[in-house]
């Protein structure tokens, strides 16, 4: 019996962090047998398949930023590469905040400047999330509300980046 070779018609989300570990799913046909996913040449920890979708979790990238090749190897039909098929995004770079100081009631808003702000983004003052959240069409800037601190003192600000990673 003939099997047709896959087909990956679609990559959701293209890309993601350089830390992988995020999912992507691959809609497309003829995933069929025994099915194993790689991107750049790294495995992907965990696979779920049926014969029109896979949903794989992205391994941490081993050569850096860029578009990088997507494979999909199938025991039935061989396999079937994109390249690029996922792309690794820099992570993101926090380059100044303003301001550096507020009330411990919280409620202050803070702009944070930098680069790579890409995708759901999510502030943390110490261990504690900021409210209205809001990053620029460029995704170089944050605007966003301190939350209430238990108390004065210094705290680390974390943004992460669901396309990008973590920057503090």
């Amino acid at each position: 019996i003939y099997n047709p070779r896959p087909v990956i018609s679609v990559v959701t989300p293209s890309s993601g962090p350089l830390g992988g570990t995020n999912n992507v799913t691959l809609d497309g046909t003829g995933f069929l047998g025994t099915v194993a996913v790689t991107i750049d040449g790294q495995s992907a920890p965990t696979v779920s398949v049926s014969t029109t979708q896979i949903i794989a979790t992205v391994p941490a990238s081993t050569t850096g930023v860029g578009g990088k090749t997507l494979t999909v190897d199938t025991s039935r039909a061989g396999p079937v590469t994109l390249s690029p098929g996922y792309t690794y995004n820099p992570p993101p770079t926090i380059t100044g905040i303003a301001p550096t100081a507020g009330t411990v009631q919280g409620g202050t808003t803070v702009v944070i400047l930098g680069s790579f702000f890409g995708g759901t983004v999510n502030v943390t003052f110490g261990a504690l999330p900021a409210t209205n959240v809001v990053v620029n069409l460029s995704k170089t800037q944050i605007t966003c509300r301190t939350p209430a601190a238990p108390g004065p003192g210094f705290v680390n600000v974390v943004v992460s980046a669901s396309a990008n990673g973590t920057a503090s």
